[in-house]
């Protein structure tokens, strides 16, 4: 009978480990602060890297590219494609954690502030949210984050900042308000 006990403990403990996803993710409610048509307005790189990223500032490849966002899909004129069933996780960090924490370090290591020169105080408590797709891609989600997870910060009601590829960032400003 102690057996039996036992084995239906274990069985049980085993059924709340797999049942409890470690982050809990939200569906489209979470992201409807960003729903809407954005565009790309200013590409940052990090200066202190010690090599030649493939992005320059204001990358011209990157300027004026579109991102539009809506509780079924996320799609870019970026070549990443489309992201379908976009699901979010919010943090509040500040952008000096939110970029040590997630951005490749230069060669003056994570203390310089502000290395990305973004149009808001480093030190300012910001809402990030960790976008996820459940088919598709929406930017990087290497070296740095949740596996599968890109960021996006809203900056004021009408920009955000976005991690891109090759330690970039770029800044959206929303279409059409």
């Amino acid at each position: 009978m102690r057996r039996i006990a036992a084995y239906a403990s274990a069985f049980l403990a085993l059924v709340l480990i797999v049942s409890v996803p470690p982050v809990a993710w939200a569906g489209p409610a979470d992201l409807k602060w960003l729903f809407g048509t954005w565009k790309v307005t200013a590409v940052r790189i990090d200066e202190t890297l010690p090599r030649t990223p493939a992005y320059d500032i204001d990358d011209p490849e990157l300027l004026g590219r579109v991102v539009v966002v809506s509780g079924e899909r996320i799609s870019t004129t970026m070549p990443e494609g489309t992201c379908r069933n976009p699901q979010a996780t919010r943090k509040t960090v500040t952008i000096d954690n939110l970029i040590e924490q997630t951005m490749g370090k230069g060669k003056y290591g994570g203390n310089q502030s502000n290395k990305f020169d973004l149009p808001v105080d480093p030190k300012k408590a910001v809402d990030v949210l960790w976008v996820k797709c459940r088919e598709g891609h929406f930017g990087p989600d290497y070296p740095f984050g949740p596996k599968g997870c890109n960021w996006i910060t809203k900056l004021s009601k009408d920009k955000a900042a976005m991690r891109w590829y090759d330690n970039t960032i770029l800044i959206l400003k929303r279409e059409g308000r």
